[in-house]
């Protein structure tokens, strides 16, 4: 074994840790691999597989010498910073290589604060080519998702590159897809395990299967719960198909602006024009109310799922039914796309909800419409049942704002 320079006695052993092979057989294979070929050249490293969860927690307690696991990366580039920066590499930090360069923390304070899109692909770039010669971590493959579907049964579903053609935020082929044969219309939709909840606000950032975890802060959940939330409700703002430009959905227009946070300090602040018309399921209108209570309630219980979104919130103004402002106490063309993650809450519904932690809106009772429960959204679908371990049935919404008046 080769000797430690710096003592002159052969390298302790090193672990790299994976999750176990039943649960990513290819992080598994792939950490023994490593193992083999660096015990080939003197270098004592141990391939130790564990149980997921518990190399979580040996992570984030810093205690490893390697690991591998794989991420899911956002559109945007702001998970660099969880990534990369020194102030995140604290216990339970996403920073686990510990990198803390002053060069490269600001330039990703840079790209944090960009006041436009501009800034921050300058600031990204300049950050990424720091971490390209510092090398805080190795990339050892890019995953390839395919997703199959019966051409012969359904048709309209729509690839997106980065979200896949069955990707759970993918709302194009949420609206477009058909049954080519069945009257009725009917599409059955693989999940690949039971939600945990449906609650917006509780559902998890953990995967029980090949260990990914969403990085965007504003983004971050678990796919199992969040693929049938994402059939009922609506963004702010969705995704082009193709080109992954920004499309108006539930606000029509915004303008990004800034304001005097206090004397000498300009802070960032949004303004939402929203869709009129829209309803929520129970037919009540969806106004600029719900999303100045939404924002308000994600910040007053600190939700932790939206924490990195509510934090920098200064206040939430209406200036009329369908306009609101929100004001934030940080310069940062990000907020927009935070507020484009939000999840919007029915404010009818959750303004006597005292504990989100408990609550279970899919298995309560509407109060006032028959057959709906209190998990209703402004969304394509409408939520009928959910048994674990058989199926969630969803309903197409006869009256989306999106359908064609006819229809």
């Amino acid at each position: 074994m080769r000797i430690d320079p710096n003592t002159g006695k052969t390298m302790r052993e090193m672990k790299i840790l994976t999750p176990k092979a039943e649960s990513s057989p290819t992080g598994a294979q792939i950490g023994k691999m490593i193992a083999d070929a660096a015990r080939k050249v003197g270098l004592p490293v141990k391939h130790e597989p564990v149980d997921f969860l518990d190399m979580v927690g040996m992570v984030d307690d810093r205690n490893f010498d390697m690991y591998i696991r794989a991420w899911s990366l956002s559109r945007n580039p702001d998970y660099l910073e969880s990534l990369f920066h020194s102030r995140n590499a604290g216990e339970g930090g996403y920073n686990t290589s510990g990198i803390a360069l002053p060069e490269l923390d600001q330039a990703l304070e840079d790209l944090e604060r960009a006041p436009d899109l501009d800034a921050a692909r300058q600031a990204a770039m300049e950050a990424q080519a720091i971490i390209a010669r510092k090398q805080p971590m190795a990339i050892l493959y890019s995953e390839v998702n395919y997703a199959g579907f019966r051409k012969d049964k359904v048709t309209g579903y729509v690839s997106m590159p980065g979200y896949g053609a069955a990707g759970y935020n993918n709302k194009w082929t949420q609206l477009n897809i058909r049954n080519i044969k069945d009257k009725a219309n009917t599409v059955r939709w693989l999940l690949a395990n039971d939600p945990r909840t449906l609650n917006p606000c509780t559902a998890s950032s953990q995967y029980d299967m090949e260990p990914l975890m969403w990085i965007n802060p504003c983004t971050a959940s678990s796919q199992y719960d969040m693929e049938p939330l994402m059939w009922i409700t609506d963004k702010l703002i969705e995704v082009h198909p193709e080109t992954l430009e920004d499309v108006p959905w539930l606000a029509k227009e915004w303008e990004v602006d800034t304001w005097e946070a206090e004397p000498g300090r300009t802070a960032t602040v949004v303004t939402l024009h929203l869709q009129e018309g829209v309803k929520w399921h129970d037919g009540m209108p969806f106004t600029a109310e719900d999303i100045k209570f939404t924002i308000d309630y994600l910040r007053d219980n600190v939700v932790f799922r939206y924490f990195n979104l509510t934090r920098n919130v200064a206040r939430v103004q209406l200036t009329s039914r369908y306009t609101v402002k929100v004001y934030f106490d940080s310069v940062s063309c990000w907020n927009l796309y935070c507020l484009g993650e939000l999840p919007i809450l029915p404010k009818h519904i959750w303004k006597d909800v005292k504990d989100w932690k408990a609550f279970e809106p899919w298995n309560e009772p509407h109060p006032t419409v028959k057959g709906l429960t209190k998990l209703i959204g402004t969304g394509p679908f409408i939520f009928k049942e959910y048994k674990p371990g058989k199926h969630v049935k969803l309903a197409k919404n006869p009256n989306y704002w999106r359908l064609p008046a006819a229809e």
